[in-house]
C-alpha cells in the first residue's frame, strides 16, 4: 500500500487506483472489483454482509455513548479511541447468544465485558486514584451509586506534573439505541487540593428514574487542575476514566 507524502490531496479513483484519506494519511490503494450492488446482494458476501451490520451496531452506540460524555472528555487528553470503543461493543454483540449472526443485539450481549474500559488508554484510573470505587446499581431502578472510602492524597492519588487539584468525576449514560440518542446524568466532587489532608468519605449519585432506553452505562474517573501563580485554576486535560458498569434495562 502507498502512502501520499504531498500536501495536495486527492480523492476518487484514477485508472487502476483508488486515492482515499484515512485518520492516519492519505493512502493510495489498488481499485477492487468489488461494487456495492454486488456486495449487497451476492450470497458469498452473506457473512460479511452480517459482520458490518453488527459491526455498524456496535459504532453507532460506541458514538453515543461517547457523546454523553463530551463535557468530560474536554478534561482529558485527546486520544483516538473510537475504534477501540467500538471493538469492545462489538464484542458484546457477539455474546448474544438470543438473536442469529447478523441480528444480535448489544443489549441482549454480556454487558459486563465493557466493564474495565478505559478512555486514557496511558493512564488508567487506577494508575491515577489507589482506590477503587465501589459501584452499589439498582438497574432496573435506574439508579447507581459511587462510594469512595476517605483518603489522602498525597498518599493515594499519582498526579501529573504540576497538578494542584483534582475532581472525582462519573456519569451514567442511558442509551437509547433503537431511536439513535442517549441521555446523561453528569456528578463531579467539588475541587480537591492535592495534599496530606483526608478527603473524608465521597459519595456521588445517579438517577435517570425518567430516561427510557435499552442500556445503561457508569464511568467513573478523576480529573487534574493546576493552580497558576495568580491564583485562576484551570483543567490540565489529565486524568482518567474508566468504564465501571453497564446492565440492560
Amino acid at each position: 500500500m502507498a502512502r501520499i507524502n504531498d500536501r495536495n490531496q486527492l480523492s476518487g479513483s484514477m485508472g487502476k487506483y483508488t486515492f482515499c484519506t484515512t485518520g492516519t494519511g492519505q493512502i493510495v490503494r489498488s481499485k477492487s472489483s468489488l461494487t456495492a450492488n454486488r456486495f449487497r446482494h451476492d450470497k458469498a458476501f452473506a457473512g460479511s454482509r452480517a459482520h458490518a451490520a453488527e459491526f455498524g451496531r456496535a459504532s453507532s452506540a460506541a458514538r453515543l455513548l461517547r457523546q454523553t460524555l463530551e463535557p468530560l472528555h474536554e478534561l482529558l487528553p485527546a486520544q483516538m479511541i473510537s475504534g477501540k470503543m467500538s471493538a469492545a461493543f462489538d464484542k458484546v454483540i457477539k455474546s448474544d447468544t438470543l438473536h442469529v449472526k447478523g441480528e444480535r443485539q448489544l443489549a441482549d450481549g454480556d454487558l459486563s465485558l465493557l466493564k474495565g474500559f478505559e478512555w486514557n488508554t496511558r493512564y488508567s484510573l487506577y494508575d491515577a486514584l489507589h482506590i477503587t470505587p465501589a459501584v452499589d446499581g439498582n438497574i432496573p431502578e435506574k439508579k447507581f451509586f459511587v462510594t469512595i472510602p476517605s483518603f489522602v492524597p498525597d498518599k493515594k492519588v499519582t498526579a501529573p506534573a504540576g497538578a494542584t487539584h483534582f475532581r472525582i468525576v462519573s456519569c451514567t449514560s442511558v442509551l437509547m439505541l433503537l431511536q439513535n440518542c442517549a441521555a446523561m446524568n453528569h456528578c463531579q466532587t467539588a475541587l480537591l487540593p492535592l495534599n496530606n489532608k483526608a478527603t473524608g468519605i465521597i459519595t456521588l449519585q445517579h438517577s435517570m428514574e425518567n430516561a427510557c432506553g435499552e442500556v445503561m452505562i457508569l464511568t467513573t474517573g478523576i480529573v487534574f487542575y493546576k493552580q497558576s501563580a495568580a491564583g485562576i485554576i484551570q483543567p490540565m486535560k489529565e486524568g482518567a476514566l474508566c468504564l465501571m458498569a453497564a446492565g440492560k434495562l
